[in-house]
């Protein structure tokens, strides 16, 4: 759970998401992170009752948990150094 008003992408989302552990965050955070629904939830900013009823539904439905619990792990894998690395390459060639 990360309900976050300031961080852009933090390191603890991806090694959170690495651990197999849903990410539910605020709609202003990760940025640059594409996952959907399968991942985690995205919760609006502020919101109380969203993130109320995010938690609710990992603890009302334990299948969906381990299924968002895969899915996390290959998002992880999606941002890993080495992907990152390679988009900055496959960037810098296009402007070179």
């Amino acid at each position: 759970m990360f309900p976050s008003y300031f961080e852009g992408l933090a390191q603890v989302q991806l090694e959170g998401l690495a651990a197999g552990l849903p990410l539910s965050h605020g709609s202003l955070g990760c940025f640059g992170l594409d996952y959907g629904w399968h991942e985690g939830y995205i919760i609006p900013v502020g919101d109380a009752e969203a993130l109320r009823d995010a938690l609710q539904r990992f603890i009302a439905a334990p299948n969906d948990l381990v299924l968002m619990s895969t899915a996390a792990r290959l998002a992880a894998e999606r941002h890993s150094w080495d992907a990152y690395g390679d988009r900055w390459m496959n960037l810098l060639r296009q402007v070179s």
